[in-house]
């Protein structure tokens, strides 16, 4: 019964968040812009066949024929919080040329270095890139706790990318009307929130192997730790449910209006078919889907389909 009575909560839950306008919501992501970034290494260069070097090999600063540079930023992001990531930027770069930024966000079991080899394709394509570092790897971060900090896991992956991309818009170069976000599971439901804020210049993005509602796919779980977390402590968890709901993608996807790439894998270990159905059919237009017979992690096909999609829509 007190089960019953929880699940109850939850839903009436679910049915008032879903009334909010996103106006309502957008007052979640103000923050105070930041000056430059705090600190910037030059950590890596990129010759002309791909290769990644090490600066801190002395032996490297010799060679000749680089064509990608890549930095390691932190800034301040809100609150008291230091952000970082990766930037990437053609060796070529005057300082004059307008470029197009592609900004990245990884996902949960992974890092800023997920999008690295994507990043530098681009770089020698012309591209600067950003590669945000969702909070649990940014050094000195007191957030690495799902059950316990997810709300802010979440959000403050939003502004830190909000903050990042103010950030390389005012300090390089960049095209403001060639913004571009991938994003891929986390990083998905992140892009899904920055696609209905509307607060960003970014002008398409790219969605790989998201989720319409992780409130709802956790409620509904069958994985053992989730189902014990629920068992052991069911009004902690479906507290935690209230607390995560306005962070939906859901919530933010329908109110999008710029083109949006659904990228879904049909063997998915976290996600069912059902849910990358459901989340498809909730997306308006301009949208366009795929699938691929790939697990979480995708592969070198959704790869080249992103890049061939982002290249065609850029302004020249």
């Amino acid at each position: 019964m007190k089960k019953l009575v929880l699940s109850a909560a939850f839903l009436l839950m679910f049915l008032a968040v879903r009334a909010q306008t996103i106006d309502s919501l957008r007052g979640m992501y103000h923050f105070t812009p930041a000056g430059r970034p705090d600190t910037i290494y030059k950590t890596s260069i990129v010759n002309e066949d791909g290769d990644l070097y090490s600066l801190y090999d002395t032996s490297v600063r010799q060679m000749k024929n680089f064509h990608v540079t890549v930095l390691d930023i932190s800034f301040r992001s809100t609150d008291s919080f230091t952000a970082n990531a990766f930037v990437t930027i053609p060796v070529t770069n005057d300082g004059a040329t307008k470029r197009p930024l592609m900004v990245f966000h990884h996902w949960g079991e992974g890092d800023k270095q997920e999008y690295l080899g994507e990043a530098i394709r681009y770089s020698r394509n012309g591209f600067i890139c950003l590669l945000v570092n969702a909070p649990w790897n940014c050094p000195g971060t007191p957030y690495r706790s799902f059950s316990r900090q997810g709300f802010h896991l979440y959000h403050k992956s939003v502004i830190a990318t909000m903050q990042g991309i103010r950030l390389l818009t005012e300090s390089l170069p960049v095209d403001t009307g060639n913004v571009f976000f991938t994003g891929h599971s986390f990083g998905a439901g992140v892009g899904a929130i920055l696609a209905g804020l509307r607060t960003t210049p970014i002008r398409a993005f790219v969605l790989m192997g998201g989720v319409r509602s992780i409130t709802k796919a956790l409620d509904t779980s069958s994985r053992e730790d989730i189902l014990q977390w629920k068992k052991e402590e069911p009004e902690g968890f479906y507290r935690w449910l209230r607390w995560m709901r306005p962070l939906d993608a859901e919530l933010y996807i329908v109110h999008k209006a710029a083109p949006v790439f659904m990228q879904f894998a049909t063997n998915d270990e976290f996600i069912s078919q059902k849910d990358n159905l459901a989340y498809a059919a909730i997306v308006p237009e301009p949208v366009r889907t795929r699938y691929y017979p790939t697990r979480h992690g995708f592969g070198k096909k959704a790869l080249e389909d992103r890049e061939a999609w982002i290249m065609s829509l850029l302004v020249k």
